[in-house]
Order: C-alpha cells, then sequence, then structure tokens
C-alpha cells in the first residue's frame, strides 16, 4: 500500500508545479540609467530611464546617423504598464525589455544600458522635461526639437 501513497503525493507535486509554472509573467521594468544603442546608426541617440518610487520616466534622444548633420529629437514620457507590457504615455509605443532589464528596443534599435559609463549629462531642456515627469502625477509626454548636430548633408535621392 505505500506504493499508492508515492503516486498520489507525486501527481499532487506535478499539478502544483504545473500550475505556477503558467501564471502569468511579471513585467520586466526597465532599470535607472543611460542606454547606449552600437553602429553608426545609433551612436548619437540615447535612451535614459529615470525611477521614483511607482514613477518611471524614460528620455528618448534620437539623433542624426553618423556623419549626417540633423537635430536631435527628444521625447520624455512617463511609462505605463498594461497587462505584461510597458507603454510610453503619449503615444503608447510599447517599450521592449530584456529579461535583465539591461536593454531596451527591439533589433537594430536596441539600447543597452552601460553603467561603466558616467552618467550622461542631459541638456538643460531635457533636465527639465524629466524633471517635471517625475514630479506629475498624471500621465506626461512632451517633445522638443534639440540641438543641431553639424555633419555631412544627407544625399538627397535624385
Amino acid at each position: 500500500m505505500p506504493l499508492p501513497k508515492l503516486c498520489i503525493l507525486y501527481t499532487t507535486v506535478i499539478s502544483i508545479f504545473s500550475l505556477s509554472s503558467t501564471a502569468q509573467a511579471q513585467v520586466i521594468l526597465p532599470k535607472p540609467g543611460d542606454y547606449y544603442g552600437r553602429g553608426s546608426m545609433l551612436s548619437r541617440s540615447t535612451r535614459t530611464v529615470q525611477q521614483k518610487g511607482d514613477r518611471i520616466c524614460l528620455s528618448t534622444v534620437n539623433g542624426p546617423a553618423t556623419p549626417y548633420e540633423g537635430f536631435l529629437e527628444i521625447n520624455v514620457s512617463s511609462l505605463f504598464t498594461r497587462g505584461n507590457q510597458i507603454h510610453r504615455d503619449g503615444d503608447g509605443q510599447v517599450i521592449s525589455v530584456a529579461t535583465d532589464g539591461k536593454s531596451i528596443g527591439s533589433g537594430l534599435m536596441r539600447f543597452q544600458l552601460n553603467s561603466d559609463l558616467p552618467n550622461r549629462k542631459l541638456s538643460t531642456r531635457e533636465a527639465f522635461l524629466m524633471n517635471a515627469c517625475m514630479k506629475s502625477t498624471s500621465p506626461y509626454s512632451q517633445e522638443i526639437k534639440g540641438t543641431f548636430i553639424k555633419g555631412l548633408k544627407f544625399p538627397s535621392g535624385s
């Protein structure tokens, strides 16, 4: 008779394991800090994440590809979760985060957290927007044109 009791115990353990492994995955948040892209396409683009309590703000700076000229485009937004995804307030864009929280974006547009470098100095306007985002208690999204980066004129399609 001891054998059936072991079989029942074994079946119970398997059932509990199955339930816990199918539980909904938790949302993985990006770690605070500066994220950098690789290659000439992303060398002038960065992502900065700041967090205080439950409030998370993301500064997205998109610059022209090296060696071309153009303006920096800066978007500062609070983030929110819906289901198991993170979204940017304002446009609802999904922010992909790696399982370790140290990489955001996807494909060629992936940015890595680099804790080896000192914190990136935000421009005065970007710092003002990040401060306003962190202090706000409602959804926040602001987009501005940043400084002009000198370089080569982008080739025309003619």
